[in-house]
């Protein structure tokens, strides 16, 4: 469970939600095992979102929506990882298609 910061800003009180990771992984390399939990997001959604001077009003505000719930997520995900000895790793598709050149 994560505070949702919208429906909690919009009641007054604490609001909780539910946040299902993407993908859980337990990877054994040689005697030690790791476990991970993993969230896929397009690179974009994870900055805090600017005003080029040309996106819609509407638009804006939808991404910084969009952003707030996800750190709220993010956050007790890692809090929760903690806890259980697990990793929490966000993949991009610059992680996925990383061709090993720097740009």
């Amino acid at each position: 469970p994560y505070k949702h910061p919208v429906k909690s800003a919009q009641s007054g009180t604490p609001q909780y939600a539910r946040y299902f990771v993407d993908f859980y992984m337990k990877l054994k390399v040689g005697e030690v095992i790791k476990e991970y939990l993993v969230e896929i997001k397009p690179e974009r959604q994870c900055s805090q979102p600017t005003n080029h001077g040309n996106k819609k009003r509407t638009t804006l505000l939808y991404e910084n929506l969009q952003w707030a719930i996800n750190q709220a997520k993010w956050e007790a995900a890692r809090a929760w990882c903690k806890q259980k000895g697990i990793v929490f790793r966000i993949v991009t598709e610059d992680d996925i298609f990383h061709t090993g050149r720097r740009r």
